[in-house]
């Protein structure tokens, strides 16, 4: 007789919090056509017997303008983490090695989130509502390579030197200690609801800028009846 048949086939069960969650962007970068919004505009057009091409682009760093959240990461030590969240769900997954996110985004994630830790910036955690660092926006001069990099904060407008010190000694050294920074804002958002979703304000005065242009040029190129002179768009 096996009296430990139970025994020795028990599984290990696998701490949920060790392994590294998908990153969400990756779901179809083998398969583009499969992705819903594709599929759900190419219904919307054969239902009204309508032809929609498809041109099928790079399917990796072609994402120029990343929004991203910061939290707690999901391990024991809850240590600041800049992600994106998994699909239905407000669990944090690194973005510092997105393969659909430019590399000039990658590197500037890797960095922010490197010196936030060194620093000891709070990340906003949604179950308290504290936390300073809320958010970040990356976006890529596709040119130059170089980046507008804002930080959204859970606080209310206040001057640079207003701020907390783990926040205070980040701005002063993020233009020096990331090279590909152009430009750097930031955007108060102190939201009196915890699980509000909106990254941006629309308050007066929440805007400051702290280095660098102001904008990112983008030039309109290869477009169907150029204007004159050179269309270009400030970002």
């Amino acid at each position: 007789t096996n009296t430990n048949t139970n025994t020795n086939k028990k599984k290990k069960k696998k701490n949920p919090s060790s392994a590294s969650p998908p990153d969400p962007s990756q779901k179809y970068i083998s398969t583009p056509l499969r992705a819903p919004r594709v599929l759900s505009a190419q219904s919307f057009f054969t239902s009204r017997s309508l032809p929609f091409p498809l041109n099928i682009g790079p399917l990796t760093s072609w994402r120029t303008s990343s929004k991203l959240a910061v939290r707690p990461s999901q391990s024991i030590d809850k240590r600041l983490t800049i992600g994106m969240f998994e699909p239905n769900s407000h669990r944090i997954t690194p973005a510092s090695s997105s393969q659909a996110h430019h590399p000039s985004i990658n590197e500037s994630v890797m960095s922010l989130e490197s010196m936030s830790r060194e620093y000891e910036v709070a990340p906003y955690d949604e179950k308290t509502g504290k936390g300073d660092l809320k958010f970040v926006q990356v976006n890529v001069d596709r040119v130059t390579r170089k980046v507008q990099l804002t930080l959204i904060l859970n606080l209310s407008p206040t001057p640079t030197t207003s701020l907390p010190a783990p926040l205070q000694n980040l701005l002063k050294s993020l233009p020096t200690s990331l090279p590909i920074l152009s430009s750097l804002y930031l955007h108060f958002n102190s939201s009196a609801t915890p699980h509000d979703n909106n990254i941006f304000s629309f308050s007066p005065n929440t805007w400051t800028h702290v280095h660098g242009p102001r904008s990112i040029p983008e030039v309109l190129s290869d477009i169907p009846n150029p204007p004159p002179s050179p269309l270009t768009l400030h970002f």
